[in-house]
């Protein structure tokens, strides 16, 4: 088919696209009142799928107040995902819409290209008639007609024709405009299709990342855990060792004969280090997994240059390192009472050392760890300090 307009690309491209689009989208057969309803219940749900995005967006900010907390951070992400999806699904229902309107403006379009070039082909043949009559003399056979009658009949007719030239003229005129504003409108929506479809596979990619991390967070939450896990089961072997040589040193040592007891002096013996109770005594559960991790003393943070001192008299009965406890030093007392002192960088004392209140017994790290144990049996050591 030729051009409508001198000034237009071929359009035959615009033809298969139209095509296309008719077979995804069938027009034929269906009510106005029934594409009308169609469309309003996709904007309907276009509507609640923003709003959504909205209520889900108002939640992950509540969330990310608090993103130190593993938990906290797992959650905000999985809204995050949810909050991608609604936006996936946000973008493929205007992409709906579009489809709708693209293929409405593209019948439009083929609509207006047929009618333009009808008018085209009407008002040539029209201009055609004109000056095949003006070469044939029409005027001068007016002009020299034998009857007046003959020459008005001849001016009317021309008159008829001029006017008929004329309307075809704005006809095709009318038909120009609409079928410009046509193409116009169709490439308008085709081309939002194109930056919905690239938004969509945008959102899609970022999905996709979203999940990705969402795995990694859960996988390294799952080491964490059984690595917390594995270390709560260490933590229990030390304290079975440790309790395991408490009670050797208890069955196989004399009582300290000379001094008297301490349990006397329950509640006011001094502190071992210069320093504040960083983790109490008693099973600890973790916050984050509930898992129960032992610990039979008390945990001190030590302030600078402090030294361990022995909180009462006895003798030193252990001073070495012990697995899992660095550098550790046990004190027995009298009324078979042992008190351990560990994370020493350096032991002052030695085995059979026999040591007073207060003596230094050495030099502790960043953190010293504490126990008392009647017998074998460890109790709170804060209850032992004043």
């Amino acid at each position: 088919m030729p051009n409508p307009e001198s000034d237009l690309p071929a359009v035959s491209w615009l033809r298969a696209s139209v095509l296309g689009l008719l077979l995804l989208i069938p027009l034929q057969g269906v009510s106005a009142g029934s594409v009308g309803g169609q469309q309003e219940s996709r904007e309907r749900a276009l509507e609640n799928i923003r709003r959504e995005i909205e209520s889900l967006e108002a939640r992950l900010e509540e969330v990310s107040r608090d993103r130190d907390d593993s938990a906290a951070r797992l959650q905000g992400l999985g809204l995050e995902v949810r909050i991608q999806v609604q936006r996936v699904a946000e973008v493929r229902a205007e992409r709906r819409l579009v489809e709708v309107r693209l293929a409405e403006a593209a019948v439009a379009f083929e609509l207006a290209e047929e009618r333009l070039g009808s008018s085209r082909r009407q008002l040539r043949r029209g201009i055609v008639v004109l000056y095949r009559l003006a070469r044939g003399g029409l005027w001068r056979w007016v002009l020299t007609a034998p009857k007046v009658e003959q020459a008005l009949s001849a001016i009317r007719h021309l008159r008829y024709l001029s006017w008929r030239e004329a309307f075809a003229v704005e006809r095709y005129r009318g038909d120009q405009a609409t079928y410009r504003e046509s193409r116009k409108r169709w490439q308008a929506e085709a081309r939002r299709s194109q930056e919905l479809l690239a938004s969509e596979r945008g959102r899609l990619r970022r999905l996709e990342e979203l999940r990705a991390r969402q795995k990694r967070i859960v996988e390294a939450l799952d080491r964490e855990q059984t690595g917390l896990a594995e270390r709560s089961r260490e933590l229990l072997r030390r304290q079975a060792r440790m309790t395991e040589l408490i009670g050797f040193l208890s069955g196989r040592l004399p009582d300290v004969e000379s001094g008297s007891p301490i349990q006397r002096f329950r509640g006011v013996l001094d502190w071992p280090v210069d320093g504040e109770v960083l983790t109490p005594f008693g099973p600890r559960i973790d916050p984050r997994y509930g898992t129960q991790v032992p610990h039979d003393g008390v945990t001190f943070t030590v302030a600078p240059k402090a030294a361990a001192t022995a909180v009462f008299p006895g003798v030193v009965v252990f001073a070495a390192e012990f697995e899992g406890f660095g550098i550790t030093v046990v004190v027995h007392h009298p009324s078979r009472v042992f008190t351990l002192y560990s994370g020493l960088e350096l032991a002052e004392v030695e085995k059979d050392d026999v040591v007073s209140s207060g003596q230094r017994l050495g030099v502790p790290g960043a953190r010293m760890y504490f126990e008392v144990r009647v017998e074998d049996r460890p109790e709170d050591p804060l209850e032992w300090l004043r």
